[in-house]
């Protein structure tokens, strides 16, 4: 790929002020300049004084009256001031005028040298200037002037810089953002380089970027002239030996790029256009007209109107006659190209009509044969360098077909140095597991067209083509990467997420017990600070692949020390997912990815720990439930008649059957399972609840775990038979229960599941009765529909007793809770929340601040 200096230019006077710099054109040898200084602060500037850098002049005109040959004026600050050099220097000791951030503002500010010589001006900028029929900068009867990198804006001149009877002078990197014509060359000038950065203006008009009726005068080099209503560079009657060369024109849509009207022997070399009225015209009296290595292309921002089209390379009239054309490129897009007195539709028509444009050719991108290393070395006015200062490279890909002694030269104003750049974007189509690599924005610059495409299952497809298709045997994210040409690699990611869910049989459900050789070899419980790892695919009902996620509810018990637990799947292991004191029995839903077939668990208390470990499900990248998340709605409690008839807690080893199909948001039928935060309360002895689809039998998978008298929430996934699911009291005493729903997984819905290595999204101090909204969109993927989030959430240090609500930002407060603690207690729990502006509100129920803590885990997205 090229590299090219690009540099953003805006058309506003903050921008165009800010970017000036130190200028880098050699002024002419002298003898060591003396420094004067000029600055309007008034706590240290005085024009009684020496003018020096510790005590410089408050004005410019008493800083001028301190200068002569040899010496350079430093300008600091702004000034109202008309700028008047009346003074002149020598070729070898000229007088500097270095704006060192210095500015004239004001409806008189402007610069005008009169009948002067040898005078450089560097880095000014006239801002703000307000007569109409004037110039801001106007040099008159002079010789051997420099202006470098100065800078007009927001005036209302008819002209920005006008030249009368100026010669030998140069116009270096200047920029104009003026009503009227930019640059004006009058036609007793001579011998003058103009080499503008930006003109642009904004008024409608006849008013030029450049405007040249001089002799010998060299247009060359420009960043930028645009949106000037005639021409943006106009060489018009009288004017001879005029060189436009190197220029950018970007978008020629008001006027005509480069026009020539009777002028003689005008050399239009290198320039890059972007035509719309017409990019190069040629016309009346003008003679010996030399059209050469010129590059046409489309303006980027478009609206041409077809209507108004001229030609973009025409000519008119006399110059018929007179005028060579050859060596240009234009884009193929154009309907007009050509005029050769008339409109011609073709290059091939254009060829036989006029005998000119043997060499022309069309174009598709810019690092196309036709402008790359194809131009004529030997045409009139053909530079060495490109507007850049960049010498001529041979492109290796390309073979020369250039004329003159460097046959590798570029068209345009711009040398084109580009190898093969891979461009990529995938498309896919999750009903067959299909994606559609497409590579054709990569560009060749002349280079075979081969593309090797790696879909990252292990398949590699080498074509010509720029587009190809693959269907993988299953689901999952794959890394898709195109080489082209052997050289250049781009990649892409297509996402098959079919993360469905698949409920396991309660039967097979236990995948680990360290207190009965479940999922381990011993009976010993796990150590102080241990991890184990558990081997959890191709056993108990799960596959022994395509499985990214598993969901378990873990119980830990027997803890000798209070202490914590992490359950994670490699990688990074996240805060730990379950809290205990000593010989507490605590219970927690954990969702983990997969990794290398296995789950790990760390013991983090300095006593040992027994681990159980119970199935509720997994993610698959083949068939089975989606989920749809629902806004938290309370379908259960025992003590409110909430979902039942009376107010009986659930009896000792007695089974509640309730009906949740149409409940809460769930439908009534196609359920495959639903989301629950289940919470036992009130219990008059310790216990366990087991929570089990209507109809299936009683297993040792018991959902939660609790002390008598205490509040025990967990998060459950329930497989549903008959639209019904039974909760079983273990316990020897009775317990009330809460149930609240937060989704349901079925055949119809459309949300699948990723997992994220854990990010914490919230770690704060919630106030009592307060909320705290956390933005969860840091972990979640912005190209995906996101539709819930899994959490791992934390409370502790309670100042006093109470519960958490965790709800969607878009949603009102439910009457839910995902969580409750008694004062000073660390509890855990997972929770599944619709994501509502990809902000999750968490509100502390108690009067009592709380520390809270969330990682999130996963997410829910939308899968079709």
């Amino acid at each position: 790929m090229s590299v090219r200096r690009r540099l953003l230019v805006a058309i506003s006077a903050s921008t165009l002020l800010a970017g000036l710099g130190v200028a880098t054109v050699a002024a002419p040898a002298h003898a060591a300049t003396t420094q004067v200084y000029v600055d309007n602060n008034p706590a240290k500037c005085s024009d009684s004084g020496a003018g020096t850098a510790t005590q410089p002049f408050c004005t410019i005109a008493a800083g001028l009256a301190a200068v002569g040959p040899g010496m350079q004026l430093n300008i600091y600050g702004q000034f109202a001031e008309h700028l008047t050099i009346a003074k002149s220097g020598t070729p070898e000791q000229p007088i500097t005028i270095y704006a060192n951030g210095g500015v004239l503002t004001g409806a008189n500010a402007g610069l005008t040298i009169d009948g002067q010589h040898d005078i450089v001006v560097r880095n000014l900028a006239i801002n703000g200037s307000s007569a109409a029929t004037g110039a801001a900068v106007a040099l008159t009867n002079s010789t051997r002037i420099t202006l470098d990198s100065t800078t007009v804006v927001g005036t209302v001149w008819a002209y920005g810089y006008r030249l009368t009877g100026v010669t030998d002078s140069s116009l270096l990197r200047v920029s104009a953002y003026a009503g009227g014509t930019g640059i004006a060359v009058d036609s007793t000038s001579a011998r003058d380089i103009i080499e503008p950065w930006l003109l642009s203006s904004t008024q409608a008009g006849s008013a030029a970027g450049v405007s040249v009726l001089g002799s010998q005068i060299t247009v060359r080099n420009t960043y930028a002239i645009r949106t000037f209503y005639g021409a943006q560079i106009d060489v018009g009657p009288g004017a001879t030996d005029t060189v436009v060369v190197n220029n950018r024109i970007p978008d020629a849509k008001r006027g005509v790029g480069i026009r020539v009207k009777d002028a003689t022997g005008t050399v239009i070399t290198n320039n890059t256009v972007a035509g719309c009225l017409a990019a190069i015209r040629v016309e009346g009296n003008a003679t010996g007209t030399s059209v050469q290595n010129n590059v046409v292309r489309a303006p980027a921002s478009g609206g041409c109107d077809p209507a108004e089209a001229d030609a973009e390379i025409g000519v008119y009239g006399a110059a018929v006659g007179s005028t060579t054309v050859d060596y240009n490129s234009l884009a193929k897009v154009f309907t007009r190209p050509y005029a050769w007195g008339t409109f011609i539709r073709t290059l091939a028509d254009f060829q036989a009509a006029s005998g000119q444009g043997a060499h022309d050719r069309t174009f598709t991108t810019t690092d196309d044969p036709a402008v790359v290393d194809s131009a004529n070395s030997a045409a009139p006015g053909a530079p060495d360098t490109d507007a850049n200062g960049a010498t001529r490279v041979d492109n290796e890909y390309i073979a020369n077909s250039g004329a003159g002694p460097i046959d590798y030269a570029d068209r345009g104003a711009e040398e084109y140095t580009q190898v093969p750049t891979a461009r990529l974007t995938v498309t896919t189509r999750r009903a067959d597991l299909q994606v559609t690599a497409d590579a054709s924005a990569s560009t060749l610059a002349g280079a075979p067209a081969t593309y090797e495409f790696t879909f990252g299952d292990g398949t590699t497809v080498t074509q010509s083509t720029p587009v190809a298709t693959h269907t993988y045997a299953r689901g999952g994210i794959w890394n898709v990467t195109v080489k082209v040409a052997g050289v250049s690699t781009a990649q892409a990611s297509a996402s098959f997420l079919n993360g469905v869910y698949q409920p396991v049989d309660v039967g097979t459900a236990r995948v680990l017990d360290t207190r009965s050789k479940i999922g381990v070899t011993t009976t010993t419980p796990l150590a102080a600070r241990q991890t184990l790892t558990l081997p959890i695919l191709g056993r108990n009902g799960v596959p022994a692949a395509d499985v990214h996620s598993v969901a378990l509810n873990v119980t830990v018990l027997s803890g000798t020390a209070a202490g914590s637990l992490t359950v994670y799947g490699g990688g990074t292991s996240g805060a730990p997912n379950i809290h205990w004191v000593a010989g507490r029995v605590v219970a927690n839903l954990v969702t983990v990815p997969v990794t290398d077939g296995k789950v790990v668990f760390t013991n983090n208390s300095s006593g040992t720990v027994h681990v159980v470990a119970d199935l509720a499900g997994y993610y698959t990248y083949n068939a089975g439930s989606l989920f749809t998340a629902t806004n938290p709605v309370r379908v259960l409690n025992t003590a409110t008649k909430t979902g039942v008839s009376t107010t009986t807690p659930i009896a000792p080893k007695g089974t509640l059957t309730f009906q949740l199909a149409g409940v809460g948001g769930v439908p009534a039928s196609d359920v495959a399972a639903v989301v629950l935060n289940v919470t036992a309360f009130a219990g008059t002895s310790t216990g366990s609840l087991n929570i089990t689809p209507n109809g299936k039998p009683l297993l040792p998978v018991n959902a939660l775990s609790w002390v008598a008298g205490a509040s025990t929430p967990n998060l459950v996934i329930v497989p549903m038979t008959n639209g019904k699911i039974n909760f079983y009291n273990g316990s020897t005493g009775t317990v009330h229960v809460v149930a609240d729903v937060f989704g349901y997984f079925s055949a119809s819905s459309n949300n699948v599941f990723v997992t994220e290595q854990p990010t914490s999204v919230l770690n704060t101090t919630v106030a009592g009765k307060a909320t705290v909204a956390a933005n969860v969109s840091g972990v979640l993927r912005d190209e995906y529909a996101v539709r819930a989030v899994v959490l791992n959430t934390t409370v502790s240090a309670g100042a006093s007793d109470g519960w958490l609500t965790v709800h969607p930002n878009d949603a009102a407060v439910p009457g839910t809770s995902n969580l409750n603690w008694v004062t000073g207690e660390t509890v855990g729990n997972s929770i599944i929340v619709r994501t509502g502006n990809r902000i999750v509100n968490f509100v502390n129920g108690s009067s009592g601040k709380v520390t809270v803590r969330a990682d999130a885990v996963g997410y829910f997205v939308n899968g079709v």
